[in-house]
């Protein structure tokens, strides 16, 4: 797949796709507060 890279550290395309949806998810909840 697709290797982002961030830092000094390599993360696959997919594994970035599902932290960014994780990270929207979150910031879903803390504006629902």
């Amino acid at each position: 797949g697709i290797v982002i890279q961030v830092g000094d550290k390599r993360i696959d395309g997919s594994v970035a796709r599902r932290l960014e949806e994780l990270e929207k998810s979150l910031l879903r909840t803390n504006s629902i507060r």
